[in-house]
């Protein structure tokens, strides 16, 4: 997370994410019920528009995935 992501999709965050080995900055929202603040590891779960993405907190089991 670069800027922190509100809960609840309340706001829009921003996120870095590699994709094909380049680092790529999209708006981010969240369902999940807390923010995600900056620094915190996360998943894309799903596009939403062009340059907005939904993310979730990553786990430890989703290491590989995170963003």
């Amino acid at each position: 997370v670069y800027l922190t992501v509100p809960a609840g999709k309340a706001g829009r965050g921003k996120v870095t994410v590699s994709v094909q080995n380049r680092t790529v900055e999209y708006q981010a929202i969240t369902a999940h019920g807390q923010a995600l603040p900056t620094g915190a590891k996360v998943v894309v779960v799903d596009f939403i528009t062009s340059d907005t993405v939904e993310v979730a907190p990553a786990v430890e089991s989703e290491k590989q995935a995170t963003v």
